[in-house]
């Protein structure tokens, strides 16, 4: 019995960071939609109802973290990004983000925590 894919909406300010997940990614999602900014990214998740939203921390002048509460009720939230400080993974946490992987992890690690997150969990 094969696991269904994922349907995850990326969201990073970076089209060619963006364009690198996917592909690192491959089948292994469905990527079904991507947004640069929060502005876009809210009306895009309430659009789509992924199973994974793979979110950056610092998004242009927009914070991230700023919508993981608010996109948590609707979705599980990865918070992927470069900036690996405490504070911003404990805030993330906090505010119910399922997972927080770090730009520079493995991709596998990337894989696995989509893979396991689930709404609400």
């Amino acid at each position: 019995m094969s696991v269904p894919l994922r349907r995850v909406v990326l969201v990073d300010d970076h089209d060619l960071f963006r364009a690198g997940v996917r592909a690192e990614l491959g089948s292994t999602v469905e990527v079904v939609g991507e947004a640069g900014s929060v502005a876009e990214a809210v009306p895009l998740i309430k659009e789509l109802d992924p199973d994974v939203v793979l979110l950056d921390v610092r998004l242009g002048d927009e914070n991230g973290l700023a919508v993981v509460e608010e996109l948590s009720a609707l979705t599980a939230v990865v918070i992927l990004t470069a900036y690996d400080y405490p504070q911003y993974l404990h805030s993330a946490l906090r505010l119910r983000a399922a997972c927080f992987v770090g730009k520079i992890a493995p991709t596998e690690d990337l894989r696995r925590a989509v893979r396991r997150c689930q709404r609400g969990k």
